[in-house]
């Protein structure tokens, strides 16, 4: 992922996923091969990322915590 807008909260850099700088051919590149030829990389990331969009980006949380800021912002106004 590129390192620019919300890239960064998806894929926790070496983790989850990489994420380059934008207009990093070379790095996307390395990092790209990394996951092709590195099957142990790729299967422990591939579990950490679906780990980290199930804890960030399960819908029903997402609605909860949604619901909960616009209740606080009614409250305040």
């Amino acid at each position: 992922l590129s390192a620019a807008g919300g890239s960064p909260e998806v894929a926790e850099d070496g983790v989850s996923g990489y994420t380059v700088t934008q207009n990093d051919s070379a790095a996307f590149e390395q990092r790209f091969r990394t996951l092709l030829t590195d099957s142990e990389t790729w299967q422990s990331m591939q579990a950490a990322a679906y780990e980290r969009l199930d804890d960030r980006f399960d819908p029903e949380r997402m609605v909860d915590q949604y619901v909960a800021a616009l209740e606080q912002l009614a409250e305040t106004h």
